[in-house]
């Protein structure tokens, strides 16, 4: 497949906390590579030209691809309270090793004393014993900040819970039985149950982690996250976020976070933010009546950081497009775009497809009011 870029602009612009450029200059002596992440204010990216590949390992333990994105980014702007921008770089996690993760990851046995998932309280290992006490955690995730000469200043971490714990068993016979157990069965009760079996999880680790010195005695910030279930058409949110200082041992307090996406349409978009929920319908249906032929459907997700409407990313989808087609519904966009009926004051992703492959894709910067746009080339 080939692409390339419509000319609705002769600048190009950068997707805003997605695109990283490298800088011209070593930052020290060992040869770091440094990165200026785009967009607001955020931070610039240190690691060795070497580095490790760990933060890998989370796609084996995130139920669902939407939640990886939200994950890292989430954590990385939480971090922004407590680590400011202009004085620290950040670095990949260095510090909590697959190994220990591992056993961090798993149920606490007599085998297992490090385990942060419930212990089997069972005579032995069963399917209905896996269904009856389902694990809460299902990662860590470690980002580090540091000085400019790459000494450690700051750690966060990130608590990754399940909604849902999809359960894989395979009996003694070798066959697998699946489960999917929500944690918390009764929703509509006050009691937030993920939150609460987080927060005891968040506090055995971090006095696990300062009692051992698992991670040098520096400040850490901890974020609680709850994944969305692995079907939902929108990421997780992080529930809460504290501060441990350099020394401390244990968590006083919580902050709750207000971040949030929310499904393009839908009630809730509608209740929290009517006017882009209106304008974003209007949108639709006038796409729909310019080109009737073409079958168009319309979803996105729209991202709320205290109560406003902060990144939109929307997926425009027919049975079959041609490249010509591609072109006329860029240009439309753009044109939407650019008059301002589509918000624009915030940066867009719009991706349109066909037969669930990319035929163009159009990022807007509303920094330099102008967007990219690619159109592929089969």
């Amino acid at each position: 497949m080939r692409k390339f870029f419509l000319g609705l602009t002769m600048v190009s612009v950068m997707l805003a906390g997605c695109d990283l450029h490298k800088s011209e200059k070593s930052q020290d002596s060992k040869k770091d590579t440094s990165i200026v992440v785009q967009g607001s204010p955020s931070y610039k990216y240190k690691r060795p030209a070497n580095a490790d590949k760990k933060n890998n390992y989370i796609s084996e333990n995130v139920n669902n691809p939407l939640d990886l994105k939200e994950l890292h980014f989430g954590l990385m702007e939480l971090s922004k309270d407590y680590f400011d921008v202009d004085n620290y770089y950040f670095h990949e996690g260095q510090y909590l090793k697959e190994s220990e993760l591992n056993k961090l990851l798993g149920r606490q046995s007599a085998d297992n004393p490090k385990g942060l998932n419930t212990e089997m309280k069972a005579k032995k290992d069963s399917f209905e014993a896996e269904k009856k006490y389902p694990k809460v955690l299902s990662d860590i995730i470690e980002e580090d900040f540091v000085d400019q000469k790459g000494k450690i200043k700051g750690i966060s971490f990130s608590i990754v819970l399940n909604k849902v714990d999809y359960i894989r068993f395979i009996d003694s016979s070798g066959l697998t039985h699946r489960a999917q157990v929500k944690i918390d069965p009764d929703e509509t009760d006050k009691k937030d149950v993920v939150k609460e079996k987080g927060e005891k999880i968040a506090e055995n680790f971090i006095s696990m982690i300062r009692n051992e010195k698992t991670v040098p005695n520096v400040p850490i910030m901890v974020g609680l996250y709850e994944q969305n279930e692995s079907s939902s058409p929108v990421p997780g949110r992080y529930l809460e976020k504290t501060y441990v200082d350099a020394g401390a041992n244990g968590i006083s307090d919580w902050e709750k976070v207000d971040r949030k996406y929310v499904l393009i349409p839908s009630g809730e978009l509608e209740k929290m933010d009517k006017r882009t929920s209106d304008v974003l319908g209007y949108f639709k249906d006038d796409l729909q009546k310019r080109f009737p032929s073409l079958g168009l459907t319309f979803i996105g997700k729209a991202l709320f950081v205290k109560q406003n409407l902060t990144d939109l990313d929307l997926k425009i989808e027919a049975p079959v497009l041609n490249e010509p087609q591609a072109v006329a519904i860029s240009q439309y966009i753009g044109s939407q775009i650019r008059s301002e009926v589509i918000p624009n004051y915030v940066p867009i992703s719009i991706n349109i497809m066909a037969r669930n492959e990319p035929s163009a894709v159009m990022d807007w910067d509303p920094t330099q009011k102008d967007f990219k746009v690619h159109i592929y080339q089969k």
